[in-house]
């Protein structure tokens, strides 16, 4: 969860943002801004997808720049 802060700046770069979470934590989730789409853990992902990013990797590109 602390790492969904960065949806809304990936989304600024111009991604579209598809989250992949808990089925409790849909409702909380949908709430973020920058989110286009959210999914629960398990389904189908969406075959438009280009990059597949686990939002705790994405740290590093925000913090050295």
């Amino acid at each position: 969860m602390q790492f969904c802060r960065y949806a809304s700046l990936v989304s600024k770069l111009g991604a579209k943002v598809v989250l992949e979470v808990q089925p409790e934590l849909m409702r909380l989730m949908s709430t973020l801004e920058g989110v286009d789409q959210l999914i629960e853990s398990g389904a189908t992902l969406p075959s438009h997808r280009h990059i597949r990013a686990e939002m705790r990797r994405l740290n590093v590109r925000f913090i050295d720049g």
